[in-house]
Formats: C-alpha cells, structure tokens, sequence
C-alpha cells in the first residue's frame, strides 16, 4: 500500500513593523517570565489534555513564539531563544509534535521546531552577514510534511 503524501506549507507569522521609538519596550514583554510562564502553561495543558486547554489557545501561543523569533531576526539584541531555552518551551513544543491535540496546528508547530535551530546557530555562531539575508531565507521557509 502507499503512503498519502500531502504538502503542508506553514503560515509563519509575518514580519510587523517596527513600533515608534516610544513604544518599542513593549517587545520586552516577549522576554519577561510572566509571558515565558503562561507559553509553559498552555504547552503543559496542551499535552495534559486538560479541559482549561483549547486550539485557540494553542495557535496564540505558538504564533507568539513565532513572534518572538521574528524580533530575535530583528534585532540582535533581543534574546528570546535563551529566555524560551530557560523555560524549557521548545523541549515542551517538541514533546508535542504527534500529539493528536496539535493536529490543526501541526504545521506551525513544525515550522517552528524547525527555523529555532536556523536562528540559534545563526546568532551563537556566524554572526557576520547581515540580517537581511537570514531573515529572508526564514520568512519564505517552506515546511514539507507527511500525512
């Protein structure tokens, strides 16, 4: 018998505009350990199948890591890949890619297991081209997944 194979392409969160000089340290809030401990919540209530769990939440949280990683490309000074490290969320998204609880949001949470490796070695490793270049490459990264 053969497989069906079916081409998932991820809706990664695009790219905001930069916010007025004024407003710009809302984007800390991405950082901080309230943010970090709820993304941890809603993960470990995704897994635990609890009832206070739903697909709405789960789609805000990963499309708020997919933010956090959009400013990450932005700016290198920002450093959400070490804050989600500390908490443990990428370990808790990995944990959750199979689960039946992930279904409708499958591709998202695979382009994001994905484009965080992409981002770590490019910020721990070869900072030396310019950002430009990387967040191009991310932003029309195509995610090809079997079903």
């Amino acid at each position: 018998m053969h497989a069906l194979v079916k081409e998932v392409i991820a809706a990664a969160p695009p790219m905001p505009p930069q916010f007025e000089p004024f407003f710009e340290p809302i984007i800390n809030l991405l950082c901080s350990k309230m943010m970090m401990q709820l993304i941890r919540v809603v993960l470990c209530r995704v897994a635990k199948r609890s009832r206070y769990a739903s697909d709405g939440l789960l789609h805000r949280v990963l499309y708020l890591v997919g933010m956090g990683l959009n400013e990450q490309i932005r700016q290198q000074s920002f450093d959400f890949i070490g804050c989600a490290e500390k908490a443990l969320i990428f370990d808790m998204m990995r944990s959750l890619v199979g689960k039946t609880e992930v279904e409708p949001h499958a591709d998202l949470l695979g382009y994001l297991i994905e484009v965080v490796p992409v981002i770590f070695f490019y910020f721990r490793e070869i900072l030396k081209w310019p950002l430009e270049g990387i967040a191009l490459s991310i932003n029309n990264f195509v995610i090809v997944a079997r079903l």
